[in-house]
């Protein structure tokens, strides 16, 4: 999938953090302008690990939620948890967001063939062990290195300004389900509501990590 042309972001939503303009602002929005690719892209790698017919069939609504949501409300999470009433650098991050799905045939391949936790989440709650847990989180980070590495180069090793080269979103069937029946409806970022509200208010999202391989929810 082509990615969309962004131009460079005014200096404003990530010079001079200290300024007293700025001071209503999220500074961790600003730390991510600052840190934009090349292309000024806020871009996210993402790993689907369920293929059936079911999943054929959600895949194009529950990518189209996620993308929604994450631009118009998961760009939010640090501005709300610090009470900054001005959510202008967050919106930017938000309309620059690119989630690009591996999706080359032999990513794809690699995934069908093998039998995944159909729940990768599932030994945080004590329902799968954590050595079967562990073997398939470091096959998925094995098949996104080899993917880091197609795509950058294997002489390039410096992957760790762009976010889609240092950890990866993973879509597996609980995940899927989830983000198919998000509403359309964005309930408003709102630093007002207590943070446990939102959080109940979240569909489920698994983040890892690939120096720690470490599993969020």
């Amino acid at each position: 999938m082509p990615i969309p042309q962004f131009s460079k972001p005014p200096e404003d939503f990530y010079r001079k953090r200290e300024m007293p303009s700025n001071r209503e602002r999220d500074e961790q929005a600003m730390r991510r302008m600052e840190s934009l690719n090349d292309l000024y892209a806020s871009q996210r790698a993402l790993l689907r690990t369920t293929y059936s017919d079911e999943s054929d069939a959600l895949w194009p609504t529950a990518m189209a939620n996620l993308a929604h949501w994450t631009a118009q409300y998961f760009v939010h999470d640090n501005r709300l948890a610090t009470g900054k009433p001005d959510g202008s650098a967050n919106e930017e991050l938000g309309r620059r967001l690119v989630l690009e799905v591996l999706d080359d045939a032999e990513t794809v391949s690699a995934l069908k063939g093998l039998h995944l936790l159909a729940d990768l989440a599932a030994a945080k709650t004590g329902l799968a062990s954590s050595s079967s847990s562990q073997e398939h989180f470091e096959t998925l980070t094995r098949l996104f290195d080899g993917w880091v590495r197609q795509t950058i180069g294997p002489d390039r090793d410096d992957d760790t300004r762009d976010p889609r080269f240092y950890d990866f979103l993973v879509v597996d069937e609980r995940a899927l389900r989830s983000l198919a029946v998000l509403p359309n409806e964005i309930p408003p970022p709102d630093p007002a509501v207590p943070r446990k509200e939102q959080e109940l208010k979240r569909p489920r999202r698994l983040l890892v990590r690939k120096p720690m391989i470490r599993r969020v929810e």
